[in-house]
């Protein structure tokens, strides 16, 4: 049990990323291809005439070394009295138990007997090379180990939650005392995986058991393409990650997408300055966050880097 939890609390930060991160609609729009500054920023200005909101496309985990970012974010950052992310990254800390309450079989199943043979073998020899015996997460349903997988993966080649784009700002939300919100909560963000069909479960698993060999260096290159603000190149990246899996596309970035648009808005009616820091699939594509505010007539800029801006 002391291995769950362990495990647990490495995919509690999973969770944002892969949810950000790894999937995103199947092209870019018109619309959000449309008013691209040269020096492009992850980062966009939204005006309704009463309030002002930044939303800044994050990477939720980083390795050392990324910061600091370009001047016109920490502007856009100061000038906003709150700061909102996907979620309370405090109460992250403290969800693994949460997660392994939901994560684990509570009927006696394992993934020995839920899994398909050869799935699970490719399971164990994975595990195998990052150092876990797969009997130490055999409770575990598939959501929660493709997300650990992920996870323990990532880590492994020097990524860190605690160089994340979001930890980044939301210390120095915390450090400015700004006010901090957030757009779910964890049993949100559970429920878009724990809520997947048993069938769903093992087809997600095994996509990211198929794209593990890839990911470093499919983060490693979208990382460079963020910095330099390379919305579209992302989106051609990411076009095939949920093709065959599009219940876990609608769950993952549709939904919540649409859910997220509404409290965008109040704070656009608020009249005060705000920044919204999510990941950066949720601002590209069709049907992303920047997609369905132009679609409801707001006025969306893209910003340049402040040395463009110069």
């Amino acid at each position: 049990m002391n291995d769950l939890k362990r495990f647990a609390s490495s995919a509690t930060w999973s969770l944002a990323l892969l949810i950000g991160m790894t999937a995103c609609a199947p092209s870019v729009s018109q619309q959000t291809q449309a008013a691209v500054p040269a020096d492009a920023l992850p980062l966009w200005e939204v005006t309704d005439g009463h309030g002002t909101v930044y939303l800044l496309g994050s990477i939720h985990m980083l390795r050392p070394g990324a910061y600091p970012l370009d001047d016109a974010i920490y502007a856009a950052f100061d000038e906003s009295a709150v700061a909102t992310f996907e979620l309370n990254l405090d109460s992250a800390v403290a969800a693994a138990p949460q997660m392994l309450a939901r994560g684990t079989y509570q009927d006696g199943r394992t993934l020995a007997t839920v899994l398909p043979s050869e799935l699970y073998a490719e399971l164990s020899e994975r595990l195998g090379g990052l150092g876990v015996p797969v009997q130490a997460v055999s409770g575990m349903k598939p959501w929660l180990i493709a997300l650990t997988l992920t996870a323990l993966t990532l880590q492994q080649a020097g990524y860190e939650t605690a160089q994340g784009v979001d930890r980044h700002f939301f210390d120095r939300a915390q450090a400015a005392d700004k006010r901090i919100t957030s757009l779910e909560t964890m049993d949100q963000q559970l429920d878009t995986f724990n809520g997947m069909s048993e069938a769903e479960q093992i087809a997600f698993l095994r996509a990211t058991l198929d794209d593990l060999g890839e990911s470093i260096d499919m983060i490693d290159e979208m990382t460079e393409l963020w910095k330099r603000g390379d919305a579209e190149a992302i989106a051609g990246m990411m076009t095939e990650s949920l093709e065959d899996q599009p219940n876990l596309k609608r769950r993952m970035l549709d939904d919540r997408n649409q859910a997220w648009v509404p409290q965008i808005e109040a704070m656009l009616r608020s009249g005060e300055t705000s920044m919204v820091i999510v990941g950066m699939g949720h601002l590209i594509g069709e049907g992303s966050v920047i997609d369905l505010l132009l679609g409801r007539s707001h006025s969306v800029t893209r910003k340049a880097a402040a040395a463009a801006a110069r």
